[in-house]
């Protein structure tokens, strides 16, 4: 840091600071713990009742709709309805490893939807090779052997490959996909819905 000080502003930092400065840096400094602190109490607050949200709206309330039969209730002093409605999700997520990525991208081909995989091909070029890169548009075809080794990234955009999980189970084809190798699930989630006045 003090390559980036002038001689006036190096003094400063090697001068005792005045009882006044002291005083004021310290209560700066606690407020900005008691401030850190409560800012991850909050967020500890706010994770467990949005964990507990999840319970009730995935679990418990479309498990008791369920066993009561019924699809709908409403909360007329909120002017809301809480709706039982399908719920569907698949992804085959970034931070799977990669042979459990590959299976799935596998499953998918092999099943006939190698469509839904997205395939990026990204060549990395160092220093100097500036006029390499310009040629490759024209030569990669060619000239593979000039090229660095390419990074290859395949995916599935997650809201693509939900919407084909969810045509399956509304097809009543969900037998025909493995829903764990494509981190595919679905059920019923209860939502809030606002009523129209």
């Amino acid at each position: 840091m003090t390559d980036f000080l002038s001689e006036e502003e190096l003094a400063l930092f090697n001068s005792a600071p005045t009882e006044e400065q002291s005083k004021k840096l310290t209560n700066l400094g606690r407020e900005l713990m008691e401030l850190t602190l409560e800012l991850d109490s909050l967020n500890e607050r706010v994770q467990a009742k949005s964990r507990r949200v999840l319970e009730i709206t995935q679990r418990e309330l479309p498990a008791y709709m369920q066993e009561i039969g019924q699809d709908r209730v409403g909360l007329a002093e909120h002017g809301v309805d809480l709706v039982l409605t399908p719920f569907y999700n698949a992804n085959i997520k970034a931070d799977w490893d990669d042979e459990r990525r590959q299976r799935g991208f596998d499953h998918l081909e092999k099943r006939g939807h190698g469509d839904l995989v997205k395939v990026t091909v990204t060549y990395t070029f160092g220093r100097g090779e500036l006029e390499l890169a310009r040629r490759l548009t024209e030569i990669v075809r060619r000239a593979s052997n000039e090229m660095p080794e390419p990074e290859t990234k395949t995916a599935v955009h997650p809201q693509t490959l939900t919407a084909f999980w969810r045509e399956q189970v509304e097809n009543g084809n969900p037998d025909e996909i493995d829903a764990e190798l494509i981190g595919a699930s679905s059920g019923l989630v209860v939502k809030i819905k606002k009523r129209k006045k």
